[in-house]
């Protein structure tokens, strides 16, 4: 329900430590301490769940990756719980590995599945300590334009970081331009107007000084 939270953070976040380039997904963003429930856009099938552990904090929560079609691509980040009616076919989770970033320690698990979704079925729920994530990633839009495309991750069916696309586009009418309308700023006080409305992860300008930087020691993907 559109009650759960107050606004859309855009494409191109920036929330430096952990995210010191523009984000490649949007922003859900309620009052701290509330909980949302989260449901499937459209009928697809899941091909990967995670389950992150914030050790430093002592908090765990999920991500999914999923596919209406073999097109497009999907997922949702910082799933507090899953729905039982389908998370009971995921199985133990396997292929652990933990990382910093943000000054907080993880470790991620993550398990390939194959589990078919319905239009309007439950995902679980979000709590908002922050916000939860979605994002779409669509291999039949033009490839963004970074000034060296070399530095991002890319996959053979372009569903990457040179593909990323508005997830809202993709909604049925009247949700598409109601969500729209609640892109802004994370809490609701200021709404974004300028077009895209949003907003894009690609903010390079050839020979200027804008958009993403690299040190010469960073590797390839960055």
């Amino acid at each position: 329900p559109f009650s759960d939270f107050l606004g859309i953070a855009p494409l191109c976040n920036l929330n430096p430590t952990g995210h010191t380039l523009p984000t490649k997904h949007l922003y859900f963003c309620g009052v701290a301490g509330s909980t949302a429930t989260i449901y499937f856009p459209a009928d697809a099938r899941l091909t990967l769940i995670a389950q992150s552990e914030n050790l430093t904090l002592s908090t765990t929560d999920y991500s999914l990756n999923f596919s209406p079609c073999k097109e497009l691509g999907a997922y949702f980040l910082h799933v507090l719980t899953l729905d039982n009616g389908w998370a009971s076919q995921i199985g133990s989770f396997s292929g652990c590995s933990t990382y910093t970033t943000g000054g907080q320690t993880y470790r991620y698990c993550s398990k390939n599945v194959s589990i078919d979704v319905s239009a309007g079925q439950v995902v679980g729920t979000a709590k908002f300590q922050a916000c939860w994530d979605f994002g779409v990633r669509d291999s039949r839009i033009a490839s963004l334009g970074f000034v060296n495309p070399a530095r991002y991750r890319t996959a053979s069916d372009n569903l990457d970081d040179l593909h990323v696309a508005c997830g809202l586009d993709y909604l049925a009418e009247p949700y598409k331009s109601q969500l729209k309308a609640r892109l802004g700023q994370a809490d609701g006080t200021v709404l974004r107007s300028s077009a895209p409305v949003c907003g894009t992860s690609m903010q390079d300008v050839a020979n200027s000084a804008q958009g993403n930087w690299f040190s010469s020691g960073a590797g390839y993907p960055a």
